[in-house]
């Protein structure tokens, strides 16, 4: 409880306990120790380190789930091999020019049995990985790394994503497709379409091709036979839906 003798501005200050959202002055008054500015509400709050997904605004690397901010927005860290603009780009820690490849490459180091293990299912439809580096000066590093397993939408498709906290995994809807790495988000099956977060059946007679976003994505093939009360009939050419 602050101290009702203080200023306001004071009393704010000695405050040492806030919740993630909640409004800050600095680190030292959240529980999770990080207070930064959040774009969408326009005022500084708590939150994780690293929670922010991909193509969020930040500020600085702290902010972002992949551990690195570009241009103040999330971006994916670098592999070896890949185009960097700077060592903290990378992986392995170093990124320089590559004279095979051209350009600003992450640079690679020498492990031995510097290897990932295999993904594991977790908990909340998640899965898990031991996922190995091998740093630019030769050190094995090792992290557990989280994705949504199949079946299950919801975590950014990158690799860096390395606190339970930042996924959350949701069930894949009913006559949808959830397939790891490639499961940010549901994709309707064909014959469906997506409304809100479930997949809903196209009218009578009509299809769709996977992961329509509307009912007007659905139509009519012009190779489906068709019957009404004078007989049997084909469309010319594919029949849209129209609202």
């Amino acid at each position: 409880m602050p101290n009702p003798n203080l200023g306001l501005g004071a009393a704010m200050a000695a405050i040492t306990n806030l919740e993630n959202g909640e409004e800050c002055l600095n680190s030292m008054q959240c529980k999770s120790r990080f207070c930064a500015l959040d774009e969408n509400l326009g005022k500084s709050v708590c939150m994780h380190k690293h929670s922010l997904p991909l193509n969020a605004a930040c500020k600085t690397n702290d902010y972002c789930a992949t551990g690195f901010c570009y241009n103040n927005v999330c971006v994916p860290m670098a592999r070896a091999g890949e185009i960097c603009g700077s060592d903290d780009h990378c992986e392995t820690g170093k990124c320089a020019s590559n004279s095979i490849l051209g350009g600003q490459r992450c640079q690679p180091g020498t492990c031995s049995g510097c290897t990932s293990g295999a993904w594991t299912s977790a908990s909340n439809g998640r899965q898990t990985q031991n996922y190995a580096i091998c740093k630019y000066d030769n050190t094995c590093t090792r992290k557990t790394r989280y994705r949504c397993g199949a079946g299950y939408y919801g975590a950014e498709p990158i690799n860096n994503i390395t606190n339970a906290a930042y996924i959350s995994c949701t069930a894949c809807p009913a006559n949808a497709t959830c397939a790891v790495g490639d499961n940010f988000t549901f994709k309707c099956n064909s014959g469906y379409y997506r409304s809100d977060t479930a997949c809903a059946a196209c009218p009578s007679n009509g299809t769709s091709n996977i992961n329509s976003g509307a009912i007007t994505d659905c139509y009519i093939s012009p190779s489906q036979t068709l019957s009404d009360n004078t007989g049997q009939y084909k469309y010319d050419v594919k029949c849209p839906y129209e609202l």
